[in-house]
């Protein structure tokens, strides 16, 4: 069956019409069976150059979130304390990334509604609520290292300080929300000039590094990890795959014009949205990769890596020392380039006197431009995510200002209490950055479990529900980042021994209290999943209790839960 349209309260007008071909489809009738449930078919869609440009906008606009201080944070740290060996986990992580953003903007396509807007319709209203707390921790941690960011850019290029570039960052935003004023396809326009700025400058740095190519090869095509890389390998996963995201995208697909009412067109829909988000998502690996070699070319020493407490970065004495406080030292190192170094942590605000002195002065500018870009231009990805996730889950219309007033009085305390404790120490704010990036990969699952649960869902999805193929692969990746999840939080707070967490009983007890509401939350988002499992396995006892829905005729549409036992007894059935 194809879904009917429904009026959404959409916050982008679908203002951006989709032109018509002369031959819209191979067979008008096959079609024509298909939203009437009488086929099975998908339509087959044909390349049109002048389509794709209908499309391109919503996937550049989206992965601007691949590219903020937290993903340049992650980046520079997996170069400069691993050198390329976690360059296959950015790219697979990448990868992984354009798979859920395709899956939520066809879920939009296909619905009309955007992922926070299907949750509220289809979940209970405790998990919606619940979902909505999960979404808005990572909103605001997105926000502080946005905001960080780029208070660090306007430090390294106006001499602010931190407290007062927070204080700015948080302000400018405002000017951005009028740009909306003008259309959808200005404020895409908008965005895609700061993703050229962002690729120009990291470009730049990049050709300024000695990039060994089979080294480079290596990292992106085996897989391999050290122990001390772990912690590292986990944060790139949360940096690249943000979860409000996965709420933006769904969104933005919505300022397209699509008749729902025609198979062809959801499926062209699909089509290209998946195309341009890959296309984008392409060029994000690459400025990404750029920022990982750099470091990793400047700064990685395996002494430095392989340190007690560990890994960290071979640093010129000459960069340290131009930092206003003293920068924690863990032992002198041999460095790329002539002149004492020393084993120390790098974050954004040391990269750039550590860049000026490995690769020349202009390096430290052009890096303080690529990451104000990419400060400015992600400060409005968590703006519309945290639009789309209010108006979503609560049917609350909010204008723009409103979300930002309220996400950045949020977020703006932390950001300046960070921005005072470090003062001009970048152990402080390289060390929040990298916790930022853990929180975003626990957050994760709470944004990735329900679209793999509605896209698999043919009551929702009709003829483009995922294949049964397609269904086993999206659940073991979605299960094996949980479990992921799961373990990093056991290592982080019980195992090692080099984290501030202090190891005593109560810690340990709040931390258990965590994993058991961690754990039971992602089983309130999978409860008919869980059914559904419970109830294929009863089915295959001898006279098995018959589920108690089951029992009477269903009235109307069975609900989504109720649907995934049915599956589950069709599944029976075909074994048998």
């Amino acid at each position: 069956m194809c879904p009917s349209p429904r009026v959404v309260d959409a916050f982008v007008v679908a203002e951006v019409s989709i032109p018509d071909d002369e031959a819209e489809c191979e067979d008008c009738e096959t079609l024509a069976a298909a939203c009437e449930g009488e086929c099975e078919k998908v339509p087959t869609v044909k390349f049109s150059f002048r389509k794709l440009w209908a499309y391109t906008g919503p996937g550049w606009l989206m992965s601007i979130a691949y590219l903020d201080p937290g993903n340049l944070t992650s980046d520079l740290q997996q170069g400069a304390y691993t050198n390329y060996k976690l360059l296959w986990v950015l790219w697979w992580a990448t990868v992984l990334g354009w798979i859920l953003q395709a899956l939520c903007a066809r879920l939009c396509v296909v619905t009309g509604m955007d992922l926070a807007q299907i949750c509220y319709k289809e979940y209970p209203r405790w998990v919606r609520i619940m979902l909505f707390v999960q979404v808005e921790i990572a909103i605001i941690g997105a926000d502080i290292q946005e905001v960080l960011g780029s208070a660090v850019a306007l430090k390294i290029l106006f001499g602010v300080s931190l407290p007062y570039g927070c204080l700015i960052t948080a302000a400018s935003t405002f000017s951005f929300l009028f740009i909306l004023k003008f259309g959808v396809r200005w404020l895409e326009a908008f965005f895609i000039f700061f993703v050229a700025v962002m690729a120009m400058c990291f470009f730049v740095v990049w050709g300024k590094s000695d990039t060994n190519g089979p080294d480079f090869a290596q990292g992106w095509v085996l897989p391999e990890i050290q122990d001390y890389a772990l912690t590292q390998a986990i944060g790139t996963v949360g940096a690249v795959i943000m979860p409000h995201n996965l709420y933006l995208h769904s969104g933005l697909v919505k300022s397209r014009n699509i008749d729902r009412n025609n198979p062809h067109k959801i499926a062209e829909g699909n089509y290209y949205n998946t195309l341009e988000s890959g296309v984008a998502l392409f060029l994000s690996f690459f400025v990404n990769a750029a920022v990982v070699v750099t470091f990793a070319v400047a700064f990685f020493q395996p002494s430095c890596a392989e340190v007690d407490g560990g890994p960290y970065g071979c640093v010129s004495q000459i960069a340290i020392d131009k930092q206003t406080q003293s920068v924690d030292t863990y032992g002198p190192c041999q460095g790329a380039h002539p002149g004492p170094h020393a084993c120390c942590e790098i974050g954004l605000e040391l990269a750039g006197d550590a860049l000026h002195t490995a690769l020349g002065g202009s390096s430290k500018y052009i890096w303080g431009v690529g990451l104000l870009a990419a400060g400015q231009a992600a400060t409005m990805t968590t703006t519309y995510a945290g639009q789309f996730a209010m108006s979503g889950f609560f049917r609350i219309d909010m204008p723009a200002w409103a979300v930002v007033t309220i996400t950045r009085v949020v977020a703006i305390g932390p950001a300046c209490a960070i921005a005072l404790a470090a003062g001009g120490n970048s152990n402080v704010s390289a060390d929040m950055n990298e916790w930022l990036n853990a929180l975003q990969s626990l957050q994760l699952p709470f944004a990735l479990l329900p679209v793999l649960h509605f896209s698999n869902s043919k009551r929702v999805m009709g003829i483009f529900a995922s294949s049964q193929v397609s269904k086993c692969i999206y659940w073991v990746i979605g299960f094996s980042i949980c479990i992921l999840n799961l373990y990093f939080v056991v290592q982080f707070f019980y195992l090692d021994d080099s984290t501030p967490i202090p190891h005593n009983p109560w810690i340990g007890t709040v931390v258990a209290l965590y994993l058991a509401a961690y754990v039971f939350f992602v089983c309130a988002v999978l409860e008919g999943e869980i059914k559904a499992v419970l109830a294929f396995l009863k089915l295959r006892e001898k006279d098995p209790p018959k589920p108690a829905f089951l029992k009477q005729p269903l009235q109307g549409k069975p609900s989504l839960l109720e649907e995934d036992v049915i599956e589950a007894i069709e599944a029976v059935n075909a074994l048998d």
